[in-house]
């Protein structure tokens, strides 16, 4: 799980697997973790709003936004998978 979860901190979308005992652990270090979509999700919100988007003291521009839709996008698409 560690070696996918640095992956996905490389913005790496996949991994190559051999056994199917690994595609739990691999499944679970590519799942956004609660910190990355709680950010997302104050940052989505935060963009309904006029004028300049701030959010944790930081100034929110476009390609930040866009990874904040992916981000919700990719947890939204494995919500369904097993956790284990």
């Amino acid at each position: 799980m560690e070696a996918a979860r640095y992956s996905a901190d490389l913005r790496s979308r996949g991994k190559l697997l051999i056994y199917p005992a690994q595609v739990a652990p691999a499944q679970a270090g590519y799942r956004p973790s609660f910190e990355q979509l709680s950010w997302a999700q104050r940052v989505i919100l935060a963009s309904t709003a006029d004028g300049a988007i701030i959010v944790d003291g930081k100034m929110i521009h476009a390609p930040v936004l866009a990874r904040a839709y992916q981000i919700q996008n990719f947890a939204m698409d494995t919500a369904g998978e097993n956790h284990d």
